[in-house]
């Protein structure tokens, strides 16, 4: 994940990129879905004045949702400390 300061913004905002070689367009949405409702979940962990992008990986698939959701909490908190 990677995240870049916006300065003064409404909230964080999240771009998701899935690439072609992770599958075919229904699982590419699939993750997509997976990867923006785990974002919703944890918002409290993205600093509002930031951009991040999320770089999909094929496992977002068959990973079990708690462990994607502590995943994006776990990277959106990497970024913002690596950020600074």
């Amino acid at each position: 994940m990677k995240s870049i300061p916006l300065g003064e913004t409404a909230g964080p905002q999240v771009g998701f990129t899935v690439n072609r070689r992770v599958g075919n367009a229904v699982e590419r949405n699939r993750i997509r879905r997976r990867l923006r409702h785990a974002v919703a979940a944890e918002s409290s962990s993205f600093l509002h004045d930031r951009a991040y992008l999320l770089i999909a990986q094929r496992a977002s698939l068959d990973t079990p949702f708690e462990a994607l959701r502590t995943s994006v909490a776990e990277a959106a908190r990497a970024s913002c400390a690596s950020s600074r």
